[in-house]
């Protein structure tokens, strides 16, 4: 029996992207409370919730000031825009390593930023932009 499996979280991991840096579209943005376990007080953080996606992303303070960064300070104005998120190593106190989510620190391009294509015989259409990249739905 996988523990991942029989009790999945409802936070993405680091683990669930793999290499894939898929691009995403914010749905919802909350605002979560956790036990913080050095202080044994309560922290509350920003939770950004995904177009199709299950799992939602818990952000610390850097990656909350990139989103701001992109779209401002309201996080109502999240609503609709498009990050990359990507996983990298992440070392604690302790010395463990484990892989974590982050938001990649250049905003992608808008899809009508795109410049044209020169029309050609049609074909199958392959994915834009990372879109089909597995993460959990």
């Amino acid at each position: 029996m996988k523990l991942s499996e029989t009790f999945p979280s409802k936070w993405l991991k680091g683990d669930d992207l793999g290499e894939n840096q898929p691009i995403v579209t914010i749905e919802d943005v909350t605002i979560e409370e956790f036990d913080n376990n050095r202080t044994g007080k309560k922290d509350r953080k920003i939770a950004l919730h995904f177009v199709g996606k299950d799992k939602g992303m818990i952000c610390n303070t850097g990656m909350r000031n990139i989103v701001g960064g992109f779209f401002g300070d309201d996080t109502d104005d999240w609503i609709g825009k498009r990050i990359r998120i990507m996983a990298v190593p992440f070392t604690n106190d302790k010395g463990e390593t484990s892989m974590v989510c982050r938001i990649h620190p250049k905003q992608p391009s808008s899809p009508a930023a795109a410049p044209a294509a020169p029309k050609a015989a049609p074909t199958t259409p392959e994915p834009s932009d990372n879109d089909g990249d597995q993460i959990p739905s």
